[in-house]
């Protein structure tokens, strides 16, 4: 992810599909969908802990 006029945006040649872009986004503006809750609840506690 890198930001351009305060835009974030996703490289698109490195990105795995893991979604924590997703779960960092404070603002909620980046979205990834196709995950389950579990999923998504495991990227947040990589955060967390």
């Amino acid at each position: 992810m890198y930001m351009c006029s305060d835009i974030a945006n996703v490289d698109e040649e490195v990105c795995e599909g893991c979604g924590a872009c997703s779960a960092a986004c404070p603002s909620g503006a980046m979205q990834q969908n196709n995950f389950s809750k579990r999923q998504i609840f495991e990227m947040v506690d990589i955060f967390i802990v």
